[in-house]
């Protein structure tokens, strides 16, 4: 067998190796990317299987008294329609309702039951005036053409109701002072139980935080959701940007600090160790005082710094699971020096410190000049 016929072999499994690593990436991303897929899936079968909800609410947005006397007043007459309201012991009070279709379907005229009038009823009171004085569509200020029938109630026209259309109307009530006047719907819709009534005028002075914040659908949940996390997203990365820019500003002018103090110790007369110290120097400018202090106690025990480095060989030449990395690709990160920490770099770089076939090698004259510089720089900085 020719030595081409035995790499052969080895080739073929390399790649087919290559092939799996690579096959087993994409494999996690697919699942991430399905996982995500799914979740989309199974909201949208929930919004499917249950169709579009229908909803009509008529809600009390406001109310207030026309004449607010607090106390009786002799000689006082507040005449309506000819009746001494005051003396009659009644009051009366406006009531602002916002009709609106806050549902997920359309109401169309077909929808409402015709043997049913469509409209409101107040309980407690007597209706003197219904009018409309707002609305998001032309088409419901136009037609629905309120009237009051019966001194109770008022009578609508089916017009057709929009998803998210509303209108407003003003009814102005005579009530006894002893009694709060209540507001009942009329009418039904198809796939609909009730017309809702609700109170946002006072659920607005009662309601807490919490239900403030959970107020809505599901739908709309989701979209808060969505849209709290991108804002949060953003603002976190703005942030982050904002820190890592002040700590940035901070590190690049306490380097040029650093600088400063080497470029006032004399330089030394050989130039092999004068490279020596050059390097020493620029652990001092990237690490400080502390990083001179901790190489030097490093290197000063050779036999704990070789065990250190033999675990972190370990470690890195294990590659890194975590972050689905190989061997290669940590070391190729690190710029193949990735067992050496930080503050030892400038010297691994320069050949004064260096680990082969787990022996460690130090430069002689280093730990000397590393206790020189500590001692001379610590005077600068504390001169300065």
């Amino acid at each position: 067998m020719t030595e081409n016929d035995r790499s052969e072999p080895n080739v073929e499994e390399s790649n087919r190796s290559a092939a799996r690593s690579w096959l087993l990436k994409r494999l996690k991303y697919f699942l991430s990317a399905s996982f995500i897929s799914l979740v989309i899936g199974i909201i949208g079968i929930y919004y499917t299987l249950r169709g579009s909800r229908t909803h009509l609410s008529m809600d009390i947005t406001a109310e207030s008294n026309v004449l607010d006397v607090r106390h009786p007043i002799p000689g006082l007459a507040i005449l309506f329609q000819g009746q001494d309201i005051e003396e009659g012991r009644s009051n009366l009070k406006i009531l602002t309702i916002r009709v609106v279709n806050d549902g997920e379907a359309n109401i169309r005229e077909d929808d409402f039951d015709s043997r049913i009038a469509f409209g409101l009823q107040i309980d407690g009171g007597r209706i003197i005036r219904a009018q409309v004085v707002g609305a998001n569509s032309s088409y419901l200020a136009n037609n629905l053409h309120p009237r009051v029938d019966e001194s109770n109630r008022i009578i609508f026209d089916k017009v057709i109701f929009d998803t998210g259309k509303f209108v407003t109307l003003d009814l102005l009530v005579l009530h006894p002072k002893s009694l709060n006047p209540q507001v009942k719907p009329l009418g039904k819709i198809a796939g609909l139980d009730e017309i809702a009534i609700t109170n946002s005028f006072q659920q607005h002075e009662q309601s807490s935080f919490i239900e403030e914040i959970f107020t809505g659908s599901v739908a709309v949940q989701i979209a808060r959701a969505i849209a709290y996390s991108f804002f949060a997203l953003i603002a976190i990365i703005t942030l982050g940007f904002a820190i890592a820019g002040l700590a940035s500003m901070h590190s690049r002018s306490a380097k040029r600090r650093r600088r400063r103090i080497v470029s006032k110790i004399p330089q030394l007369d050989s130039p092999e160790r004068q490279a020596k110290r050059k390097a020493i120097e620029t652990i001092y400018i990237e690490e400080g005082l502390q990083g001179l202090k901790r190489a030097k106690r490093f290197l000063t025990s050779p036999d704990a710094a070789k065990k250190r480095l033999q675990e972190s060989t370990l470690f890195y030449e294990g590659g890194s699971i975590a972050l689905d990395l190989t061997r290669e690709e940590v070391i190729a990160i690190h710029g193949g020096t990735s067992r050496f920490p930080s503050f030892l770099q400038p010297l691994v770089s320069a050949k004064f410190v260096n680990m082969d076939n787990d022996e460690l090698t130090i430069d002689p004259d280093i730990n000397r000049l590393l206790a020189d510089v500590i001692a001379q720089v610590s005077g600068v900085e504390k001169l300065e």
